[in-house]
């Protein structure tokens, strides 16, 4: 393996506690810095863009970030209960929410909206299009907050999940209804 390119990042803390996943693309790769700086690299490693959206106090949060792409847009979803869509070739800010509980999930796509879990073990819903929430389901809340990001799946008509308790619930996509659930053994 020869070395190409290094570049320095500011430290994340507790960094083996959590998984992290830079986006990959073909022509290079997206990553996030602990104050939640973004930062897009080429496949030459040079930086083509680097945005932040986060406020002083925010950026003092030591930041998750989870990230989905459809064809232009980069989907957000974090640590702090935000939400964004920035453009994937300019780093430009689309839209951003916040949400009521900060998130802590994978993000999965599915044609106009997209899906991301809380530390609530909420399952939400959003639009595409400009972070409106269509539907949230809500399965059973755990005492503990888990460091681990829950895993989403989507098959058929369904968004199947787990959640900080080890269940697995599957909703329904279009009603957000709850077509049936395997509970942990007790």
């Amino acid at each position: 393996i020869n070395k190409i390119n290094s570049y320095k990042f500011s430290k994340l803390e507790n960094f083996n506690q959590f998984d992290f996943e830079p986006l990959i693309l073909s022509n290079g790769v997206i990553v996030f810095e602990k104050k939640g700086t973004i930062k897009r690299f080429n496949d030459k490693n040079k930086i083509v863009w680097k945005s932040n959206f986060y406020s002083k106090i925010e950026k003092k949060n030591n930041l998750t970030l989870s990230f989905a792409m459809t064809n232009k847009n980069l989907i957000i979803a974090d640590s702090i209960a935000k939400i964004f869509s920035i453009d994937i070739n300019s780093g430009d800010l689309i839209w951003s929410k916040k949400s009521e509980n900060p998130f802590n999930s994978e993000i999965k796509i599915h044609k106009d909206k997209f899906f991301v879990v809380d530390f609530k073990n909420i399952l939400r819903c959003f639009y595409l299009k400009d972070g409106t929430e269509c539907w949230n389901t809500k399965t059973d809340e755990s005492f503990i907050v888990s460091n681990s990001k829950f895993s989403i799946l989507i098959r058929d008509n369904l968004v199947i999940y787990n959640n900080s308790l080890g269940d697995i619930t599957a909703i329904d996509i279009s009603s957000g209804l709850i077509e049936w659930q395997l509970p942990t053994q007790k």
